[in-house]
């Protein structure tokens, strides 16, 4: 018989599972005085009528006791949790035990309990008072006391691990906060505190946020989604922000950054979209990827000196403006670090820098054989004949752009470098060998298109959505037309596929409803479903081998569906096609 089945035979009476909600007069002259945190005596445990029907047990890993599962979610008043059920200990409240139980007001957890899981008390909207005996060592990774508005926390001072004041939860010593009520505008932090934890303060009502002297670390999402706080400022003892420690402080318009700081982690001030500056200190090594991502009121951006690392994403979508100073020290930088800065007009790169240059306000490496980032706000662009890769995106977004002249020594283009070039007329690719996926998507102005044949491959997506695409010349070295290539290009009339391509992708030329012709080499091995999807004025498609070879091409499901089409013209006849 298992742990629970045994349980289960124990008579009720020997289990302490009390919810003081409604009791009769009765009741109340017969059992002890209501539980309260704040009782004289609270390291003892009340009695009264115990109400088993609303919590449900579960054997814990170890198989040495039970948690609580689960309470029921019409639980309401003030709950005590049990020593034990039947003759086993109750060491733990599960993940989530008590989510969304609205009606509880408050809980004692008492002496047998070792460990509370995370998010244990998720979204308990009147919970005012929680006591934590002395026996629980252990917290959920992840707030255990999360969206609870109103409540407070007291600890036992016999607990060797925990400890409270003001309602706020500490480790023992108090140099770390754990966890602060959410519904305070100001806190006091003791001058022990050297760490704020995880989501201590998550969605706190802070109208400012100070971080006093001898903190040195904030914990990832410490901060997260403080909406009433105007201001942030990080003393100088600060020297790690973690990743999302303030993310959607969205009403913080200034940020102080003490002379300490070494780190700001992952989407650290992501969406902070009131900020108006961003001056980071000389001390300053790394930044995390996306940390200012969506601070699209921020003007003016100083990098400190000492910058070594920024990752990814960094500043995308921010509203930096001007010219922006890549310092000495940066040695590396990941993809998209200035993505959609409409404002910026140009890049300055330290003439010290080792690893990074700059040439008509465009971001190179410092040899300039890679084109990192073009400004959003240039018009024209100047390219030197170094220049072999275009990275990823490093053209995305430039609207103002009518043309491009390429130098012959470029071979690759990344992963969306074009794309949303919306005034982008022409651009000619002498040398290039790679067009990636999603290269010029949505350059809704781009007229006609010639790939080149130098070029092995052309990428998924690569002129999705090129809406004023009339003519494309696929030259006579792609091997590979990527799935979705020329999908939406709604003005295409015509397309010629040549003897070098043996594979095109599913839906290469779906929603190209101007579509009226299309001939076939006679290289195609394969071709993706849905690969003339919807293309509804395709009437002539042509082949320029036999029909036994069309016959033996690996054709995808529904390539066909909507094109009224009805046959295939061969070199020696016509194959009939199944209209879908």
């Amino acid at each position: 018989m298992t742990l629970l089945g045994l349980a289960l035979m124990v008579q009720l009476s020997s289990c302490e599972v009390f919810v003081r909600g409604s009791v009769s007069n009765e009741e109340n002259e017969s059992s002890s005085s209501s539980f309260s945190i704040s009782s004289s005596d609270p390291y003892d445990i009340p009695h009264g009528k115990p109400t088993l029907d609303k919590l449900n047990f579960a054997e814990d890993k170890e198989g040495k006791g039970v948690f609580v599962k689960a309470a029921s979610r019409d639980i309401s008043g003030e709950v005590v949790i049990p020593t034990t059920y039947g003759a086993y200990a109750v060491t733990g409240i599960s993940f989530r035990g008590f989510q969304d139980c609205e009606g509880i007001t408050s809980v004692y957890i008492p002496k047998s309990v070792k460990k509370i899981e995370s998010e244990a008390f998720r979204n308990c909207p009147n919970l005012e008072s929680v006591f934590i005996s002395e026996t629980v060592s252990t917290l959920g990774e992840y707030i255990v006391f999360s969206s609870c508005p109103k409540l407070r926390i007291t600890v036992s001072e016999r607990n060797p691990y925990f400890s409270s004041l003001d309602g706020a939860l500490y480790n023992k010593d108090k140099t770390e906060i754990l966890w602060s009520p959410m519904n305070v505008t100001s806190v006091s932090i003791p001058n022990t505190v050297e760490r704020i934890g995880a989501s201590a303060f998550r969605d706190c009502h802070l109208e400012s946020i100070n971080i006093p002297l001898g903190v040195k670390s904030i914990g990832s999402g410490a901060f997260y989604g403080c909406l009433d706080a105007s201001s942030i400022h990080i003393s100088d003892t600060v020297e790690t922000i973690g990743e999302r420690a303030f993310h959607a402080c969205r009403n913080v318009t200034d940020i102080y950054f003490g002379n300490h700081l070494q780190t700001i982690g992952n989407y650290a001030f992501y969406y902070n979209d009131s900020l108006n500056s961003i001056v980071l200190p000389d001390s300053l090594v790394t930044l995390g990827e996306s940390c200012f991502s969506y601070c699209d009121n921020v003007s003016a951006l100083t990098l400190g000196n000492g910058l070594v690392t920024i990752g990814e994403y960094a500043f995308s979508s921010a509203g930096v403006a001007g010219s922006v100073l890549i310092p000495e020290n940066v040695a590396s930088m990941g993809i998209n670090v200035f993505l959609y800065c409409e404002n910026i007009t140009a890049f300055e790169v330290d003439p010290k820098n080792a690893h990074y240059s700059s040439f008509d306000g465009i971001l190179y490496d410092k040899d300039k054989t890679e084109l990192i980032r073009c400004p959003e706000a240039k018009g024209s662009v100047s390219i030197p004949d170094t220049v072999i890769f275009i990275d990823e995106k490093a053209f995305s977004g430039c609207s103002l752009l009518t043309s491009i002249d390429l130098p012959s020594t470029v071979t690759t283009i990344s992963e969306g470098a074009f794309q949303y070039c919306t005034s982008l007329v022409s651009i000619e690719l002498p040398e290039v060998t790679s067009i990636s996926s999603y290269a010029f998507y949505n350059c809704d102005s781009l007229a006609s298109f010639e790939v080149g044949d130098n070029v092995e491959s052309i990428g998924y997506g690569a002129f999705l959505d090129c809406s004023s695409l009339t003519s494309i010349d696929l030259g006579h070295g792609a091997t590979t037309i990527g799935g979705a290539c020329f999908g939406g290009c709604s003005s295409l009339s015509s397309v010629e596929i040549p003897e070098t391509v043996t594979t095109i992708g599913e839906i290469a030329f779906q929603l190209c409803s101007s579509l009226s012709a299309v001939t076939f080499g006679t290289g195609v091995t394969s071709f993706g479903e849905g690969l003339f999807k919807n293309c509804v004025n395709l009437s002539d498609i042509a082949y320029l081998g036999t029909t036994e070879e069309w016959n033996t091409i690996e054709k995808g499901k529904e390539w066909n569906k909507n094109a009224p089409a009805t046959m295939v013209r061969c070199s020696n006849g016509d194959v009939l096609l199944n209209l879908l």
